[in-house]
């Protein structure tokens, strides 16, 4: 009914000493000794001396648990989170990888890096928190676990030389200004487990060509690819049921879109200056489109109503779109649409397709 240990101390020794002895009922069974002979741990060498001063002078989290100057692999796999680098001069945290005990990257832990050029994340990483990488501007690339499924606020918003990314399956939501102003952002492959999509998600990001937004996603908030200059084609989710506001504004080189069949608005200023579209079908569950939503659309040259009941339209929506611009409405349908609300400062721009 007893195990007791009794270690002997040796401070400046190599080797530590343990005595057993187990008992049952107050008598002795068995007695024995055990020896352990002190090993130097291996410590890490950090490519980046700063980062190793960093977690070396960490107080809370505190790393360097034996304060020898050194951070060695059981230290690094022990430490539950890491300190904060915001601001820092940092150059390279391939390191990182060893802590694998940290499941979430704190918020703002490395924003406005402005020097960090590579970083290698734990592989059983769960959570990037906000801003954790804003502002990490030549950063190049960033790889992403399999394992994570959270994606904060701004967490990669202002990272210019970001060029790829691959957002891991067990990702359900992108928020607000995920990748904002990532000016190099060309290629982006969202998971098919995707639901949301935050506002300005996208937004400012001039090399972003093409992009496949999966099924999954129900609602995206507005502006999120606002002024991507150079997206010319997007697959949008069949189950969106609405085009936010400013979702594509700026948009100038946005040449073909198809809207889901169950799209039932376009929001205010949604396609302005989407300067090379030349033609839209709206489905026929769309019941309202919004102000200015093709505002200086430079060469709109056909929108296509499918529904037979005219949508609630506001003010300016094709304001400074062509004058060759025909709206085709169904056949027999010229009477209702000139005289539904709205729809009169439109008349001339109505043709009724064939039967």
């Amino acid at each position: 009914d007893t195990l007791r240990f009794a270690v002997a101390e040796y401070p400046e020794g190599t080797i530590r000493r343990a005595s057993v002895e187990l008992r049952c009922a107050g008598q002795l069974l068995q007695a024995f000794t055990i020896e352990q002979t002190a090993v130097k741990q291996e410590v890490i060498e950090f490519a980046d001396p700063l980062v190793k001063q960093i977690l070396v002078e960490s107080v809370d989290p505190l790393i360097d648990t034996d304060h020898d100057g050194e951070i060695s692999y059981p230290e690094a796999e022990r430490a539950l989170t890491i300190p904060s680098f915001q601001g820092t001069m940092i150059k390279s945290f391939d390191e990182l990888r060893h802590f694998t005990a940290v499941t979430a990257i704190p918020s703002s832990a490395f924003a406005e890096c402005r020097v960090l050029v590579s970083i290698l994340l734990p592989e059983d990483l769960l959570e990037i928190k906000n801003s954790a990488f804003r502002g990490c501007g030549i950063l190049t690339e960033l790889e992403l676990p399999e394992s994570l499924m959270t994606i904060g606020y701004e967490a990669f918003a202002g990272c210019a030389n970001l060029s790829e990314m691959v957002i891991p399956e067990n990702v359900t939501r992108l928020e607000s200004f995920t990748f904002q102003g990532c000016d190099n952002l060309s290629n982006v492959q969202l998971p098919a487990g995707l639901e949301f999509i935050g506002y300005n998600a996208f937004s400012g990001c001039r090399s972003l060509i093409e992009i496949f937004i999966p099924d999954g996603v129900t609602v995206m908030d507005d502006w999120v690819f606002g002024s991507c200059d150079n997206l010319k084609k997007i697959h949008l989710s069949e189950n969106l049921t609405m085009i936010p506001d400013h979702t594509f504004v700026h948009c100038g080189s946005l040449e073909d879109i198809v809207l889901s069949e169950k799209t039932e608005s376009v929001g205010v200023c949604a396609f302005q200056y989407c300067r090379s579209l030349k033609s839209i079908v709206l489905p026929e569950n769309v019941r309202y489109v919004g102000e200015s939503a093709f505002h200086s659309c430079d060469n709109l040259g056909q929108v296509a109503f499918i529904s037979e009941k005219p949508p609630v339209i506001g003010q300016n929506v094709f304001y400074n779109c062509p004058d060759t611009l025909q709206i085709l409405i169904p056949a027999g349908t010229m009477e209702a649409y000139s005289s539904a609300l709205g729809w009169s400062e439109y008349v001339q721009y109505l043709v009724e397709s064939a039967e």
